[in-house]
């Protein structure tokens, strides 16, 4: 099997006789920043970040790339978790045999990445790769995390650089339609952007946070008692506790800024209070965090942030709120999987009961004063 693996690797990297279709850009970001300052020995979260130059494909069909810091060894990037590149990663799609992540050699990582199933390979024939091919993967417009993972920052000051070399890229064709297979071109290398990380005694960044990043509020959004405008309550989280490395009380709200999902302004940092602990900081803001949509608060200088959710019924996590949600709450309830407070307590009493089921289906199958959630997804 691996033996087929590297060979379907390399005739999809050298391509054909065509010229390249689009060229692919990479940017390497860090919290959204492409340069970093943090304290030494930090860990650092990167993200690869693609987005083709043209349209006259319909997507990614394959990306491999190498990747080098010049402050100290790498470790293999993430596995991917997500759509659209878990489709790039075995057993949906294919990757080189040490995984997506890419192979350690020297320090650095070759061939991150993988491709799609556009061969129509299918488990009568090798074991994978059995997986949909998925178009419109990086197209211009809908950059794609690529790959992400985490490297040591190096003890001593100064500044480092992330990089990419060997970028190959095919895509699909235009007017592919998946019968029989599905005809690649190679894309071009094109441009790319380094991370640089920055390292000084006296950074300061966000180790971690309560609730914890990637947390999603299921709870109920809003209740009212009565016809009373004036008796409706709007619930959402407004302040969070960040984990602080190096000296929490330098900073300021000036320190941070705030994004969202969401097509209105997010809300601002209006307060930050060094916790008692002083290795943490309470974080206000101006506003609740709303509905359906994700926001992301960051330091600015080490890009370092956390992101938090908000999707009612949304009791498994899973981004969704659905029927599966009711069947989590209920596991809860018995004992069967516990889960944080903010998944479980949709009536937001403080207290997790049958009350909650009831508040939950209510969430589901918009019952007044709730929009219907059923269905409702948080898109990143």
């Amino acid at each position: 099997m691996k033996t087929l693996r590297l060979s379907m690797m390399v005739v999809l990297l050298v391509g054909t006789a065509w010229t390249s279709a689009a060229d692919l850009d990479i940017n390497i970001e860090s919290g959204g920043k492409s340069v970093v300052v943090v304290p030494p020995g930090f860990d650092v979260r990167y993200q690869l970040i693609g987005e083709l130059t043209d349209s006259l494909n319909e997507g990614l069909a394959m990306v491999s790339m190498d990747l080098t810091f010049d402050g100290g060894d790498l470790e293999p990037a993430d596995e991917p978790q997500m759509p659209p590149m878990t489709h790039f990663r075995p057993h949906r799609g294919l990757s080189n045999p040490a995984g997506f992540g890419g192979t350690v050699i020297g320090g650095g990582l070759m061939q991150i990445g993988g491709l799609q199933n556009t061969m129509n390979n299918h488990a009568a024939h090798p074991s994978f790769p059995i997986g949909p091919v998925v178009d419109g993967v990086a197209e211009p417009g809908s950059p794609v995390v690529l790959a992400e993972g985490a490297l040591t920052a190096p003890l001593e000051p100064g500044e480092y650089v992330l990089s990419i070399q060997n970028l190959h890229a095919n895509v699909i064709r235009e007017g592919e339609d998946g019968v029989g297979f599905w005809m690649t071109e190679p894309a071009g290398a094109g441009v790319v952007a380094d991370l640089a990380i920055v390292v000084d005694v006296d950074a300061v960044a966000v180790s971690g946070s309560v609730p914890q990043t990637g947390a999603i509020d299921a709870r109920q959004p809003w209740y009212h008692s009565g016809d009373d405008p004036d008796t409706w309550e709007y619930f959402g989280w407004n302040e969070v506790e960040l984990a602080i490395v190096g000296e929490a009380s330098s900073l300021t709200v000036d320190d941070f800024e705030v994004a969202h999902t969401g097509v209105t302004d997010p809300p601002e940092v209006v307060g930050v209070t060094v916790a008692p602990a002083e290795d943490s900081v309470i974080v206000q803001l101006s506003g609740r965090i709303e509905p359906l949509e994700w926001t992301t608060i960051t330091h600015s200088l080490s890009g370092t942030n956390v992101r938090l959710g908000f999707l009612p019924g949304d009791v498994d996590g899973s981004r969704q709120s659905n029927v599966n949600d009711v069947l989590a709450l209920i596991d809860h309830i018995n004992g069967e999987k516990q889960r944080p407070i903010y998944q479980t307590d949709m009536d937001r009493n403080g207290v997790t009961d049958s009350n909650d089921v009831l508040r939950l289906l209510e969430l589901l199958n918009g019952d007044d004063p709730f929009p219907v959630f059923l269905g409702a997804e948080l898109s990143e």
